[in-house]
């Protein structure tokens, strides 16, 4: 099993490899996708694990991300 360190370390790389605009509240990830819902997909995976390493390095960790 991975210690906390380890762990912490993989999530700070994971947030750095990911970018995280803000999503303005009339996005439309069809469009901003050029069509291609593959794409879209894609885009939303990459944003949430980036929201996900943000908050777990917020919350849990207690470390400023």
């Amino acid at each position: 099993m991975e210690d906390n360190d380890t762990v912490l370390e993989s999530i700070r790389a994971s947030l750095e490899a990911e970018t995280r605009d803000e999503v303005p509240e009339d996005f439309n990830a069809y469009e901003s996708s050029g069509g291609n819902f593959d794409d879209a997909y894609a885009m939303g995976v990459e944003h949430g694990r980036a929201e996900l390493a943000a908050e777990l390095l917020g919350d849990y960790f207690k470390t400023e991300s």
